[in-house]
């Protein structure tokens, strides 16, 4: 077992340097790091807003969400590209204890991206989420539910200004 911990110390303290995520893949959220303004409607219909980071970490094998809003409250996710199925997943929690698990690529001629929940008992996925850019500086992000026929609902549509 000491031989085992000692292993696994040994490979992570290993200089990957910084060029292990520059494949094109690892580009493919370019577009959603940085900093930007958030809006949207409450359900009551009040307007909310609030402030994104997005930012890349571990020489760019990471991007690291952090969403604060007064209204609803803070947020995070981690988001990476798995190179083993060739697919992104995103961790997202917030400060209620909800967490979300998603994974997906881009989408060809269509939104910028759209990563899915993965059903529990391996049916289609129960919920989506969907980034799409709108304009040079702006994008929408929609949390999307499955309906009953198959179709998606908008149930969270979040605006995107962006501010660096």
């Amino acid at each position: 077992m000491l031989l085992l911990i000692a292993s696994a110390a040994l490979v992570l303290a290993q200089d990957h340097g910084p060029d292990v995520c520059i494949a094109e893949e690892y580009d493919a959220f370019d577009f959603w790091v940085g900093e930007w303004a958030v809006t949207w409607a409450n359900t009551d219909g009040t307007p909310g807003e609030g402030h994104n980071s997005v930012r890349r970490l571990a020489n760019g094998c990471s991007i690291i969400e952090i969403f604060d809003a007064a209204q609803t409250g803070a947020a995070t996710s981690q988001s990476y590209f798995d190179t083993r199925v060739g697919l992104w997943h995103q961790t997202f929690l917030d400060n209620e204890g909800n967490a979300i698990i998603v994974s997906g690529n881009p989408v060809e001629d269509g939104p910028a991206m759209i990563l899915e929940m993965a059903h529990p008992a391996g049916g289609p996925p129960p919920a989506r989420m969907v980034w799409e850019i709108t304009g040079e500086n702006t994008l929408e992000w929609t949390f999307q539910s499955r309906t009953a026929d198959g179709g998606w609902l908008d149930s969270w549509e979040v605006r995107y200004t962006r501010q660096d």
